[in-house]
Order: C-alpha cells, then structure tokens, then sequence
C-alpha cells in the first residue's frame, strides 16, 4: 500500500507549524478564560480570524510573537467585529 497524497514537511515548515499550533492552543485558552467560552467556540473564533490568517503567512512573522501579542492583535479584531 502507498499513499500518495502524503505531505512530507521540510524541517522549516515543521518548525513554522510548530510554532502556530502553540500560539493556537495558548490564545484559545486565553480566550477562553477571558470571555468565559468553551472551546469548541474559542477555536471557532480563532481559526476563522483574519489574525489567524496572518499567523500562516509566513511572510508577516506574526508566528514569531508572543501568543500575547497575537491574543492582543486577536481581541482588538473582535472589537472591530462588535462595532
């Protein structure tokens, strides 16, 4: 048996999903505990974010901040949102 619509990832993109996967995880949790969320709901708002949009784009290098600043840049997009 061979598949052959497996993806190999260079060791860079291994690293670079690496690094969004725990920014992901920490401003879920981090919206969760804010806004009193469940989870299902908290990565529903992060992966349909414009901010999350930007933290797979290699070329902003929003993956190599802190899941601080990424959950600030995060919270100022809802209140655009909310406006």
């Amino acid at each position: 048996y061979t598949n052959t619509q497996t993806k190999y990832l260079s060791p860079g993109e291994v690293k670079f999903e690496y690094l969004v996967e725990g920014i992901v995880k920490d401003i879920t949790i981090l919206l969760m505990n804010e806004y009193d969320i469940e989870a299902l709901k908290a990565l529903d708002i992060v992966y349909t974010s414009r901010t999350f949009k930007s933290l797979k784009d290699p070329s902003t290098g929003l993956y190599f901040q802190s899941s601080g600043y990424v959950f600030e840049i995060l919270k100022e997009e809802l209140k655009e949102i909310e406006n």
